[in-house]
């Protein structure tokens, strides 16, 4: 496999000879003797490990090696990761909106509480402020391992020595997919939820932790997910979407219209502009690496217009224990997602049949591809939406 060096390292000279090298973008940073920057600045483009041991010996390939595992030298893929993702995780402002949840917050709690039993190891993949690796030490974990390459570490890190837990709670710095701990864990926790759950791409990053980490028959905190949909009858979301392109100004703004309906935007959805109540299209065991599609239907006794969907997810925390994020459930920071579709006419007694599909986004793997069938009147329209 070939690794390439971050793109926006900077180096700072320390007083005693080792150089500082720093990606703030991704959150990581290591002191290294001087020699090693020119290996770094060998990996300016992709290296093997043989290339890498032809010119530095084996020396060169131990640093190359501990370059990898710190998360300086990446693969291309990761290093073109979408860099302002990890930098606005290491943003205050996320994270007071993130504590400010509390419909998100009680329920991590509750499920640490009922799966985390005293004695237990756990891993916390995604610290970021560290609150579900201090609610697992709360619970009586004997070991937390938290892990997280944002550049929030150091202060999640003294949150913990001021809450009493900093013999308890390990930070590791890295990427938690890459990151094989000393030892195996009885619980992962992990609040890698993104939009629509799945935007943020966490998924195939929290399997492969799961893989390196977790006890055979272990626990993961969430562990299953539902994607739910409703139609969509009031025109005051369609309007607020399609009217800025209305060409007001004298200019044709039409690609700019049909451009923002192919976006769906979280926003609150209020429960009185839904058409019909929503049903789940598919659920799915988290992580998992492929979401299977789904499908919903409703007839409308009263007809209405169609001017879109709404989507949201319920998360599968513990036996008997969910997080709900739907238009008359309690505002969490996902609110929902509203898919805006051309008007539909219906008349009473029609039917809307809705075949849905998400996938990653083949060039933007932090979002995610929902594909839609959607019946009505003997016809079939397809749509797609992008989602971050």
């Amino acid at each position: 496999m070939k690794l390439v060096r971050l793109g926006d390292l900077s180096a700072a000279f320390q007083p005693d000879g080792a150089i500082l090298v720093r990606s703030a973008s991704h959150g990581v940073s290591a002191r290294v003797p001087p020699p090693v920057v020119s290996l770094m600045a060998f990996c300016t483009t992709p290296k093997a490990e043989s290339e890498v041991a032809s010119l530095f010996g084996p020396s060169g390939v131990s640093a190359f090696r501990q370059l990898a595992e710190i998360g300086i030298l990446v693969t291309e893929e990761q290093a073109a990761d979408t860099p302002v993702f990890f930098e606005n995780y290491a943003d205050v402002d996320v994270h007071r909106r993130m504590l400010a949840d509390r419909p998100r917050v009680n329920a991590f709690k509750a499920a640490i509480q009922a799966v985390v039993k005293p004695g237990m190891v756990v891993m916390d993949c995604g610290t970021g402020n560290g609150i579900l690796a201090l609610l697992a030490a709360q619970a009586g974990a004997s070991k937390v391992y938290a892990v997280d390459r944002s550049a929030l570490l150091d202060t999640a890190k003294e949150v913990a020595r001021a809450s009493g837990y900093g013999d308890v709670i390990q930070f590791v710095r890295g990427d938690f997919a890459r990151v094989e701990l000393p030892e195996k864990v009885d619980v992962i926790v992990s609040e890698t939820i993104g939009q629509f759950a799945v935007a943020e791409g966490g998924g195939p990053d929290l399997a492969q932790a799961m893989l390196k980490n977790l006890k055979p028959g272990g626990a993961i905190v969430p562990n299953g997910v539902e994607l739910h949909v409703a139609p969509v009858g009031d025109p005051s979301l369609y309007n607020e979407t399609v009217d800025p392109f209305d060409g007001r100004d004298g200019f044709d703004q039409t690609i700019l219209r049909e451009a923002s309906l192919r976006r769906g935007r979280t926003t609150e959805v209020d429960p009185t502009h839904l058409l019909a109540p929503g049903q789940r299209v598919t659920r799915f065991d988290w992580p998992i690496p492929e979401i299977p599609g789904g499908e919903a239907s409703w007839t409308f006794a009263e007809g209405g217009v169609v001017r879109g969907l709404a989507g949201w997810f319920v998360l599968d925390m513990a036996p008997g224990l969910q997080l709900p994020s739907g238009p008359s459930d309690p505002l969490t920071h996902w609110k929902q997602i509203y898919f805006p579709i051309k008007p539909i006419e219906l008349a009473p007694g029609d039917s809307l049949n809705v075949h849905m599909d998400v996938e990653p986004a083949t060039d933007d793997r932090r979002g995610i591809r929902v594909s839609w069938e959607i019946e009505v009147h003997g016809e079939t329209r397809r749509l797609e939406h992008r989602v971050r």
